[in-house]
C-alpha cells in the first residue's frame, strides 16, 4: 500500500480518538504530526523485518589483499567511488542499483565457486564470521577472490522532508502483518503521550503487535520467495 493509504487507515483506526486525526487533510492526519509518523513507521517497518525474513538482498563482495574485516557499509560501494577517498572500494553494486545500508542479518555466503561456507562455526577452518550484523570476516582472504552475500533485508526508508511526506512512497508487509504494523505505530504514539490512560493504551497496542507476530510465527503465515544466490552469482559473470 501507499504511505497515504496507511496514515488514512491509522487516522480511522488506532489514531481515531486522538486530535491528530483529521478529516479535513488529504492523509486523514494532522500535517504537523507527519513528521514523527513517518519517524515510527520506519522503526515498526525496521522491527517487522528483523522478526521475519520480508525481504532478501544480495551483494558481491571482492576480497582485498591484507584485509581480512570487511564492513557492509554503502561508502565501500563501487556505486560511492571517489579517488579520493583513502579507502577500498569492495562491494560491487551497480550504478543502477546502489547498495543502501539495508543489511539486517547476513543469511549466505558463496565463493567464486559457488560453494557455500560455512558461516560463524569455529569448529570449521574455511568458516566466515559476523561479529556485527553489517561486518563480515574473512579470516583467509585472497585478492581478486569474490564473495556472494545474501541478506535480510530492511524495508526501504519512509522519506520526510521539510516540503513534507511524499505520499506516494510504498509501504510494504504481508496482509498478514498490516494490523501488527498498526499496533506497533499506534504504541509509539500513545506511549509519547503523558498520561495514564494512554500509558495503558500504548500496552494494549504493543502487546497486540506481539500477539500479532506469534501467531504469523505459529501458524507460519508469511510466505517468503528467495532466488538462488548462487544463480545470481553466474549472472553477475563471477563463474
Amino acid at each position: 500500500m501507499k504511505l497515504l493509504e496507511f496514515f488514512r487507515n491509522l487516522s480511522v483506526g488506532p489514531l481515531a480518538n486522538l486530535s491528530m486525526a483529521q478529516a479535513g487533510d488529504p492523509s486523514g492526519i494532522d500535517p504537523s504530526k507527519h513528521e514523527g509518523l513517518v519517524l515510527h513507521t520506519n522503526e515498526a517497518l525496521t522491527r517487522l523485518h528483523g522478526r521475519f525474513v520480508l525481504r532478501e538482498g544480495m551483494m558481491i563482495v571482492e576480497e582485498v589483499e591484507g584485509r581480512t574485516t570487511y564492513p557492509l557499509e554503502s561508502k565501500y560501494a563501487m556505486s560511492n567511488y571517489d579517488a579520493g577517498a583513502g579507502h577500498a572500494f569492495f562491494i560491487q553494486d551497480q550504478w543502477g542499483e546502489p547498495y543502501r545500508d539495508d543489511v539486517i542479518k547476513v543469511l549466505e555466503v558463496f565463493d567464486t565457486f559457488g560453494i557455500k561456507l560455512p558461516l560463524n562455526e569455529a569448529d570449521q577452518p574455511a568458516s566466515l564470521f559476523t561479529p556485527q550484523p553489517r561486518v563480515l570476516q574473512v579470516p583467509h582472504s585472497y585478492a581478486g577472490m569474490a564473495l556472494s552475500i545474501s541478506y535480510q533485508a530492511n524495508h526501504p526508508k519512509i522519506a520526510y522532508t521539510e516540503s513534507g511526506s511524499d505520499f506516494t512512497q510504498s509501504v510494504y508487509v504481508p496482509e498478514s502483518l498490516s494490523s501488527a504494523l498498526s499496533a506497533y505505530v499506534a504504541y509509539k504514539v500513545y506511549s509519547g503521550i503523558n498520561s495514564q490512560e494512554n500509558a495503558v493504551k500504548a500496552a494494549e497496542y504493543l502487546k497486540m503487535f506481539e500477539t500479532i507476530c506469534m501467531e504469523c510465527l505459529e501458524y507460519d503465515l508469511i510466505g517468503t520467495q528467495s532466488s538462488s544466490s548462487t544463480e545470481r552469482f553466474i549472472k553477475r559473470g563471477w563463474m
